[in-house]
């Protein structure tokens, strides 16, 4: 249900913008009307509320604070605009959605639906939290977020990333480590997934270099060369542009293409 829920805030909220905008553009009189159908609007618009404003030559036809509409229309949607605070590692529409440390590390744990978020609790051997009052709801749960934070932290500082993974993947709870660059480098899905290659330079010998994230069966791509020194690839493009290679001399010596020493005729 969370990608759904993802799917359809991606989806719907371009159209939502879309039709407020183009609808005022169209009809000026409409933005005019906004005041008597939905209430006057302060001087001041709320903090982090997003305007547009739909101007015509020589003057301004209206300023609408778009996050009120959508707050009263569409309030999953208004939290987006309305979070002027940063969250961190949170989601700012679920809860517990986020990064807790353990003895060597950070755990990200996405515990938020009813089902992860009983899941979870009883992992952490902590099921009275299910009957408390302030994490009850999903709704609960983000208005206490702070506290659950903490509650959950020193359960997880109790184990280390690779335990505390293990555990959370055993009870069907999605999670993953918070790896280093390092780590990132070494993981055997990124390598099983050949995201890390080797290759020979020139100059620097052996180096390594990211693969291709796009896997193809039939036209499977891959990085076949170094990082090219400069000039290196001159004459190889121009000959693939049809240009003889009389005209790429010449080209050389005027100073208009810069060739390698290696890709000097």
């Amino acid at each position: 249900m969370r990608y759904l829920y993802t799917l359809l805030l991606y989806l719907l909220l371009p159209l939502v913008l879309l039709r407020l905008l183009l609808r005022g553009l169209r009809s000026p009189a409409y933005l005019r009307r906004w005041p008597e159908r939905f209430g006057r609007f302060p001087h001041a618009p709320p903090r982090g509320a997003l305007w547009i404003h739909a101007v015509s030559v020589g003057e301004a036809i209206a300023a609408v604070p778009l996050v009120q509409q959508i707050r009263d229309r569409h309030p999953a949607l208004a939290v987006v605009f309305t979070t002027t605070t940063p969250t961190g590692s949170a989601h700012v529409l679920s809860a517990p959605y986020q990064a807790f440390p353990t003895r060597d590390g950070w755990v990200t744990i996405g515990g938020a639906n009813p089902a992860n978020w009983v899941r979870l609790a009883r992992m952490m051997e902590r099921p009275e939290l299910l009957d408390d009052a302030r994490f009850k709801s999903n709704s609960d749960r983000m208005q206490n977020r702070a506290a659950l934070f903490e509650i959950l932290a020193q359960k997880t500082r109790e184990r280390t990333t690779r335990d505390l993974v293990a555990a959370l993947d055993a009870a069907g709870i999605p999670a993953g480590p918070v790896n280093t660059i390092g780590e990132m480098l070494a993981d055997p899905h990124v390598l099983a997934r050949e995201m890390v290659v080797e290759t020979v330079h020139p100059v620097a010998g052996p180096t390594k270099a990211l693969g291709l994230p796009i896997k193809f069966t039939g036209t499977p791509g891959g990085v076949r060369r170094p990082a090219p020194q400069l000039g290196e690839h001159t004459r190889e493009v121009l000959r693939e542009a049809g240009i003889p290679d009389v005209e790429i001399d010449a080209l050389a010596r005027s100073g208009a293409a810069l060739t390698s020493g290696e890709d000097s005729p």
